[in-house]
């Protein structure tokens, strides 16, 4: 009778631990989704903060190319009396189409840089299953 009492009392045990560490591992896997959410949420406000600043620049800017442009254009045809203005206008325009694809470029090249969301999240989720590996 005895041994079936130590049997059993040990069963319990190793259900009662099995619970835990289950238990554990879903309330680790909660924080892990409510710190992903944190992060999502966090670089949305970044993320939205900049674009106000981008949208009030491209306000203020576009205006400014456009007379830029013009001005340039009435200065090549007033340094070089036998070009036309339609001539001015194109070179402008090319030597302004090729400055905006270099910035382009160099943006694309950025946003390639740019890391993936919630990068905190996920190294922690690497090291919980290294040392859920290590575990067993």
């Amino acid at each position: 009778m005895e041994t079936n009492r130590i049997t059993s009392t040990a069963e319990a045990d190793t259900s009662e631990l099995l619970k835990g560490a289950l238990q554990d591992l879903e309330n680790l896997a909660k924080q892990h989704i409510n710190l992903f959410k944190t992060e999502i949420k966090q670089d949305m406000a970044r993320a939205k903060e900049g674009l106000v600043f981008f949208t009030v620049a491209v306000g203020f800017l576009l205006p400014g190319g456009v007379m830029l442009g013009l001005m340039l254009a009435h200065l090549l045809t007033a340094l070089a009396p036998n070009l036309p203005l339609w001539g001015a206008y194109g070179i402008v325009f090319v030597l302004m189409a090729a400055a905006g694809g270099v910035v382009v470029y160099l943006g694309l090249q950025k946003l390639k840089e740019v890391a993936p969301p919630a990068d905190k999240t996920l190294e922690e989720i690497k090291e919980d299953a290294k040392w859920l590996s290590k575990q067993s």
